[in-house]
């Protein structure tokens, strides 16, 4: 829904059909039971009244939130605390909200939402007890998208009401807002994203037809000036974009495709390896007779991707799925059918592994078994951790059946990469042993919380999971 809605209005300016048919928000079935199983698919706990699902995150602590679209057309965010067995609301969020489009959770801890009532954000000190308006973001109608950058600058990314997209940024928690750039040419700005190297990326939906293909630009001083970069084939919206852990940009797009004189709107999958300068296709994705959503796109920590799409065939009818690559998009494969109706709008990767992806009024879980992951071995479990948990020190050791180099990473919760180890090397034959002191690549001493421990060599990946403790 997150992205449908941004599509609706890009496309109707392009080429001044509307396509904003039938129901938006349908009402969920009643009598329908939770932990339903759909396939490789599991349904979880149903949120209450929750007519669609837009965004899932997890905190630091492990807490899941959710933000939907209710019954009465007001937005609120849900929180879990069991790995999306049973919901519980957070404090009602003043205004008249109906879409939360971004939740984001800063490094001290504070909740951040991106809301459609003109376009005001809201924050949370107290795990989403109560909220507070942050300051004004002038001229926007709606904020789609928060990030907080490593300098601990906040950007959100707007429609605005002269019907250009703005970057927003605050130095001080949200207490205030300035513009920092006007997109010319966009319609509206529906994603930010921070590289490793610190570039900034936004992704738009243009409002020109002589800027398909070319939706997304970059930032390379703190988002003072954007650039546009590279070319997308008939790109016009930018739905998603993650960075791998080969540092590969990956970007879910909607393209305009002229077919026998027909236009169809079709999502894609680009991927670029010099930052975004220019970009190649992934293998093509699977297409709805009228229109296809690519929307969430996320790696999980095993290096697969994957990707949550929406299918509309007939009537308004779509078909959501979730396809998985574990070879950098080379192949894609359908997790198989996920048993509701609406498309994919998140994807959420949890501590423990599992994925998740919110679609309609519901949130539906898929464990990864491994079976099919043959473009990335994994090695049989070497890898130890000791103290785990640890609260200054704690030591990673692990031995594999080559004498090479080694490359370790530690990620946070949020796939955030913390810290790097290059080329360690071994202590003795087969051997390797290092000490992490609980801190990141600028010597900044990270919070508590579950991090999560990959060793990479020649024959495969392992991952292990650790927890830092006050």
């Amino acid at each position: 829904m997150k992205r449908f809605l941004g599509i609706a209005l890009s496309l109707s300016i392009i080429s001044g059909e509307a396509i904003a048919k039938g129901r938006w928000f349908p009402f969920k079935p009643k009598n329908l039971k939770s932990h339903i199983a759909t396939s490789n698919w599991t349904r979880m706990g149903e949120i209450p009244d929750a007519t669609d699902v837009l965004e899932l995150i997890q905190a630091k602590d492990g807490t899941i939130y959710a933000s939907a679209i209710c019954r009465d057309m007001r937005g609120r965010v849900f929180k879990s605390r069991d790995n999306c067995e049973t919901w519980d609301s957070t404090a009602t969020i003043p205004g008249d909200v109906l879409f939360i489009w971004s939740i984001l959770e800063g490094e001290d801890g504070t909740l951040y939402i991106a809301t459609s009532d003109s376009g005001k954000v809201f924050k949370s000190n107290s795990k989403g007890d109560s909220w507070i308006e942050t300051g004004r973001l002038d001229k926007a109608i709606s904020t789609l998208s928060l990030i907080e950058a490593s300098s601990g600058i906040l950007y959100a990314g707007t429609a605005c009401i002269d019907e250009v997209g703005r970057v927003f940024k605050s130095e001080n928690k949200g207490e205030s807002w300035i513009e920092a750039a006007k997109l010319d040419s966009t319609w509206r700005i529906e994603v930010l994203f921070e590289a490793s190297d610190g570039t900034l990326y936004a992704g738009t939906s243009i409002n020109r037809e002589e800027m398909i293909g070319r939706p997304l630009f970059k930032s390379t001083d703190g988002g003072n000036s954007w650039e546009i970069t590279g070319n997308m084939g008939r790109a016009f919206t930018v739905s998603s974009i993650i960075e791998s852990q080969d540092r590969t940009l990956y970007a879910s797009v909607i393209c305009l495709e002229v077919v026998d004189s027909e236009t169809l709107y079709v999502g894609r999958v680009f991927k670029s390896k010099d930052k975004g300068e220019s970009w190649e296709e992934t293998q093509k994705l699977p297409q709805g007779k009228e229109m296809t959503w690519a929307s969430a796109l996320i790696q999980a920590f095993d290096g697969t991707l994957y990707l949550g799409m929406g299918l509309l065939e007939e009537e308004w009818v779509v078909y959501p799925k979730v396809l998985k690559s574990t070879d950098g998009g080379e192949t894609w494969v359908d997790t198989g059918p996920l048993g509701v109706e609406r498309m994919v709008n998140t994807l959420l990767e949890t501590s423990d592994g599992n994925i998740y992806a919110g679609t309609g009024g519901y949130v539906l879980k898929y464990t990864p078994t491994g079976i099919e992951e043959k473009a990335s071995p994994t090695l049989s479990k070497t890898l130890q951790v000791s103290p785990n948990p640890f609260k200054e020190f704690s030591v990673i050791s692990f031995q594999f059946p080559v004498k090479d180099r080694i490359g370790l990473k530690i990620y946070d919760a949020s796939g955030r990469l913390v810290k790097t180890f290059t080329k360690t090397q071994s202590q003795k034959p087969r051997t390797y042993s290092i000490t992490w002191d609980g801190r990141d690549e600028k010597g900044i001493e990270v919070p508590p919380g579950v991090y999560f421990i990959q060793a990479k060599t020649p024959i495969g990946v392992e991952v292990e999971k650790i927890l830092k403790i006050r």
